[in-house]
Parts: C-alpha cells; structure tokens; sequence
C-alpha cells in the first residue's frame, strides 16, 4: 500500500478510513483506527496489538467464549491533516512484511468489509416485509461472483434490528396500512392513552358475509405471532361455497363453537347471551383420553374400548339419549376396571414378595404387618379412581356442549371442532414463517384474507356456470335446481334421491317426524320429504340461503369504515329519536339531552389520536414466563419429592418413623390425570419406597 503515500482524502475520519479499507480489501486485510486527534489518524492492521482484557474477564465470569484478531501485527499507517490543501494526506505506510499474519484471507472474514450499503437494507427490509425466509434473502444477497457479501449472523442482526424498531414503534403506521386496504378498524388504548390494548380489524368484503352467514362462528385464540406478544383472536364463519352454510333469522349468530377457554367463553356468555356455544369435539376427546389414557397400554384392548366410548359420546348421533348414556358407562366401567386392574397387579406382586420370604425364612404374617404394606398402593388406586370419576362427572355437567345427543343434533352444519380456524391460524403463520412486528402480523393476516376473498370468487362462478355430470334421471328430478344451488347442496341432496329411490317400497304416512342428519343439520331436504313430494326438487324446497344469486353473492371490496359509520349513525338517530318519543316527561328529555351533550364535550376535550399511542412492549399472556428455563414447570409432587431428598442428604440418619410420617406427608399432593405417554411417578414413588421397606425388613 505504498502508493498511498502523499495521496489526499477529503472527509470525516470515518469517511477517510473507509475508503483507506476498500484499498485494504485488495490486500486481503483490513485497517482500524489506534488512536486520533483533530490533526492526525494513526491506523493499524485489525491484528494489531493485544487484547488488555479491561474488565477481567474469566472462564468462571465469561458468559459466553469470545475470540479476538488482535495478535500483535506492527503494521501502521499514519495520516495528517494538511491545513493548506485541507485534506487527509498520507505520510507513512510500514512494509507488507511488517504483517505477522498471512494475508490470506477472503473479504467476508473481516466485518469492516460486510458493511451493509442502503440499497441492501432496502432489499432486505423489502425481502422480509414480504414474508421472504432468511435462506432466500440471503441467496439473492450475492455479488457477481455468486459470492456473499456478509454472513448470515449479519443479515440476523440487521432483521432483529428492523423488527426492534417496528416493536417499538407508533400504532400510526398500522392503521394507515389497514384504512388503505379497505379494512374496518376498533382500537382500545390504555387507561393513560398511552399505548395499544386491543386492536379489532375485518375486511370491507367480510361485513356483508359474516351478516348472511352467521350461524355458525368459530373463534380460537393463537399465540406468539408478533413480538409484542399480542395474542390473536381468530373469528371464522363458514360460507355456502364448497361446504355449508345457514342464516339465523333473528339475525343473531346461531351457533359458537371453541375450545375450553374461559375467556372466549365468558366474553360469549356477555355479548351473546342469545345464542348457543358448544365446545370443540376435538379438544374435548383429547381431555377424556388424558383422563384414562395412562392406566393401559398404548395398544390395549382397554385402549381401543376407551377410545370407541369416548367418539360414541362425542360423535354419534342418535335419535334418543339411549346410545350416549350407554357410552357414558361404558367409559365409567374402564375406569372402575383400571381400578381392579391395579389391585389385581398388587395383589400378585404381594403373593410373590410372600414367596420369596418363605423361601428366605423371613415371613411375617400378622394382619398389622401386611395392612400397612397394601394401604399405599390400595389408598393409591383409590385416589386415582376418584380423581377421574370426579373429573368425568364434572365433563358430563356441560354435556350439553359437547354430547353428540345434544351438540350433534343442532344445526351445525356438521362443523363440530375449531380445525377451519386452525386452518386459518397455519396460513398466517405459514405466510409469516418467522415471528416479527405487528405490522407484520397484519400484513400476513391481510394476505390470507385478499387469497381467501379470490378464491370464494372463483368458486362462485365455478359452480354458477359449470355442470355436474349427473345421470340422466338425476338431471330430470334436479333441473330447477341446476346452476342455482351451491354444490354442497347439490350433493346432498343428491344422495337424499338416491336414498329415497332404493327405500321407495319402506315409506308410510307418519314419515314426516324423520332423524335425517340432511335436515336436522343443513336444514335440506331428506329423503322422506324428496318421495312425498315425487322424488322432484324445486327451487322453493331449497331455503334461500343456498342459492347462487350474483345480486346475493356479490363480493364487494368498496364496503369500508365509512359505510359502517353512517349505519350506525342512522341506527343511533332513530333509537334517539324512538327513545324521547317514548319519554312521558319533558324533565326525562332533558336530562337525556344534557347527559349526551356532556359526553359529547368530555369526547371533544380528551380527544385520542393514533399518532400518540405506541405499541405494547409488554403483554401478559398465556403459557410459561419467559425467564424460566427450556423445560416445564416442575408439578408439586415433583418439587415436594425434591425437598425430601435434601432432608435426607442433610440428615444422614433418619428413624423409621420419620420415614412413615413423610411418606403420610405425600398423600395429598397427587395431581391427577396423567398423561399416557408419561410413567406414572406417584405410583412409581410408593412402589420402590414399600419395596424399599420389605427389603430393609429382611
């Protein structure tokens, strides 16, 4: 690099050094600054000098290992301010050979090398707001040589910066997005005004289908999607296109249906008091298996019985309560037989212990000795029994919310689990593949909404125009109906038809009362209201809601925040107006009048703009706290078991009787019921401490 002597630079010292590295790059090197004043920069090699270690740092102390390049290179450059030229100008270069390192390696080695220019951060920032993975941007982030220009550690670095930023950033940007995407919005800040609570947003397009098809709504929660730690609420309808769908009449939503969250269930039970909520079947045949799961093994007989009975008290629907209370006990008798299963197991375990000290001379038969060797594993059995029994009687309190006698029987449009909202929640996260700001969150969110709304529209006119390839008594019995119903409809009741033609000979006048699952859950025509009527279908059997209409089916995209504003605005006016004309008083008038003026004023005094409210840092949310370690929650047993075994390691001689009265100690901290993929750890515990007494007795 001699021949930068004499050579000027203008600039700030950065600026100077950077362009003294682009030089250094040819090198195969790269240059720092060792100390500076306002007259002169004296520059070495980044292997220069030695690492001083000014905190004493140590194995013990050291959170993580660290290395250093700084081994003791000499090479040096020196540079001046020239006050006549004012300019930077070059006065000495030391000699290649002065480098005690082999000046060999690539450019991406040193960081000084892999800054990242703006062009990139704007691809980049670009790359990830689209949902573009970390591999992909990085293969496209290649020079001409297909060669990197910096390591993925800096494209990490630079993305948790951009969603640091985001994170604490302003609301504004958020709700700019979503008015400009035709979105309706609610947000409800804090009690300072200070920062996002909640925020509630729905396309322009979802208004006018949630109010056509809103009998049944199905609604989970999901977690960990944005690094503000703002759980999402899903709502998902169910629409007539490719599946089913009914309206409510009375206009309010017919059905709910959730997991076992307490407080989706409440906010239900608040808003909705009208409408029914049953639980996801899913999630509760996961409880009921949990419950008895572990007491057999995993490819039993007793397994398979459990699970037949448990999908005969979810699942199967018949026309009296005869066939779920036979499923109801036979799961009570699976658990009354886990019961004897396990003292037939300690009662063979005894005989062969009595056996053995028979054989060794040493059996004691006394009533008082062989008492307080069952009562453990006995009280045990018990324990467990009661525990499930008592669980499964609490289940059976709200049967009415997941038995297939009474959830299934409902027009539910055989939607009996939260697995379209889970659907909904995988292509969010699928579209989000990392966890990033909450803009983030919203812009994936909007993605699956506009692929959704396409979608809806081209099965709209898939099934408006096209044919199905039916038979040609099929056709005649439906050709009224033909390209003016859903498809679902059309093959249901299809297969009504051909139902009600093999069963034409078994039909007789009291058929009206029937148990089909076509009517009593989609609410079509069956088989027996198909042969009363001729086995002909018309347009006026099939409720109005199945029908393919463009006046109906129209997928509008211009229905936004405004519209919703001046609905309810004449809503309010006329319930003003209905409310003083009902008034007796003038005094009642008034104080009505004075009271909206007064909020009226305290709104005009308090006024809350998005600009002014910052994104939650903070949120309390479901599942283990963030600074635990990566393993679960100990249960109390397990910590109850950890303090014995410190008193026992503290004391090295402990009596018989502090023994007994620790095990008595235990007995009323076992938590019931355990996993089937998990040991079971109280009976484990008891069996090597009765075992452990035995031996000690011999």
């Amino acid at each position: 690099m001699k021949e930068l002597i004499g050579q000027g630079f203008t600039g700030e010292k950065k600026e100077v050094v950077a362009e003294i590295n682009k030089v250094a790059k040819n090198y195969k090197f790269a240059v720092s600054v060792q100390n500076s004043d306002a007259r002169k920069i004296n520059i070495k090699c980044v292997h220069g000098q030695r690492n001083r270690n000014n905190h004493n740092g140590s194995k013990e102390t050291r959170q993580r290992n660290r290395t250093t390049k700084q081994i003791g290179c000499n090479w040096r450059m020196y540079v001046k301010w020239n006050r006549d030229k004012q300019h930077w100008e070059v006065k000495t270069v030391s000699n290649e050979h002065e480098h005690n390192h082999p000046l060999d390696k690539a450019p991406i080695f040193y960081h000084q090398h892999r800054k990242i220019t703006t062009p990139v951060k704007q691809q980049i920032t670009s790359m990830s707001s689209n949902a573009i993975k970390p591999q992909k941007i990085f293969q496209e982030l290649m020079n001409h040589d297909d060669e990197p220009i910096m390591k993925k550690k800096d494209l990490y670095n630079f993305r948790a910066m951009i969603y640091e930023e985001d994170k604490h950033g302003r609301f504004s940007q958020i709700f700019e997005y979503l008015i400009d995407n035709n979105y309706v919005t609610r947000y409800k800040p804090n009690a300072t005004k200070t920062k996002l609570d909640a925020l509630f947003m729905t396309h322009g397009a979802s208004i006018p289908k949630a109010r056509r098809f809103n009998e049944i709504i199905v609604l989970d929660a999901t977690y960990k999607t944005n690094k503000n730690d703002m759980p999402l609420l899903n709502v998902v309808g169910i629409s007539h296109l490719g599946s089913s769908k009914l309206q409510n009449p009375d206009g309010d939503v017919g059905i709910f249906i959730t997991d076992n969250d307490l407080a989706v269930i409440n906010a239900i039970k608040s808003h909705f008091s009208n409408s029914k909520h049953i639980l996801c079947g899913w999630h509760m045949e996961q409880h009921l298996r949990t419950n008895i799961g572990g007491c057999f093994p995993p490819k039993s007989e007793e397994i398979q019985e459990v699970k037949k009975a448990i999908k005969d008290m979810i699942y199967v629907n018949k026309k009296d309560e005869d066939a779920f209370s036979n499923a109801v006990d036979d799961y009570k008798r699976l658990i009354r037989k886990e019961d004897e299963a396990e003292e037939n197991n300690t009662a063979e375990a005894d005989k062969k212990l009595e056996e053995s000290e028979l054989c060794d001379g040493n059996f004691d038969n006394s009533p008082s000795t062989r008492s307080q060797e069952r009562n453990p594993m006995m009280e045990l059995a018990e324990k467990k029994e009661c525990k499930m029994m008592d669980y499964f009687n609490g289940c059976l309190k709200y049967k009415d919310k997941w038995g297939a006698y009474f959830a299934g029987n409902l027009l539910n449009m055989g939607v009996r689990t939260t697995s379209r909202v889970e659907g909904t929640h995988w292509g969010i996260k699928d579209t989000m593949q990392t966890t990033g700001s909450l803009l983030k969150t919203v812009k994936a969110i909007n993605t699956v909404i506009q692929k959704t709304i396409a979608d809806d529209e081209v099965q709209f006119l898939e099934e408006k125009h096209n044919m199905p390839l039916y038979e040609e008594k099929e056709m005649v019995a439906m050709q009224d109906i033909l390209g003016r119903v859903s498809f679902f409809a059309l093959n249901r009741i299809l297969q009504e038809l051909n139902r009600g033609w093999d069963n034409s000979d078994k039909y007789d006048n009291n058929s009206d009362n029937c148990w089909c699952s076509t009517t009593r859950n989609y609410g079509l025509p069956c088989q027996h209201y198909l042969a009363k009527n001729g086995f002909t279908v018309k347009l006026s059997d099939v409720p109005s809601r199945w029908h393919l209409d463009y006046d109906i089916d129209t997928f509008k995209k211009t229905y936004s925040s405004k519209a919703v504003l001046m609905e309810q605005e004449r809503v309010v006016l006329q319930k003003l107006h209905n409310t003083i004309f009902e008034m007796e008083s003038d005094q009642q008038k008034y104080d009505l009048l004075l009271s909206i003026s007064d909020l009226i004023d305290e709104t005009l005094l308090d006024p809350t703009s998005t600009s002014d409210i910052e994104l939650p840092s903070d949120v309390i949310t479901k599942g283990r706290p963030k600074n635990t370690k990566n393993a679960r929650i100990p249960s109390k047993f397990e910590t109850e078991e950890i303090k014995n075994r410190k008193k026992i390691k503290n004391k090295k001689a402990i009596c018989e009787s502090d023994r007994e009265n620790s095990s008595d100690d235990n007995d009323e901290i076992f938590i019931f019921p355990q996993s089937g993929k998990r040991k079971d750890r109280e009976m484990e515990f008891l069996e090597n401490l009765n075992n452990k007494k035995k031996y000690e007795s011999l």
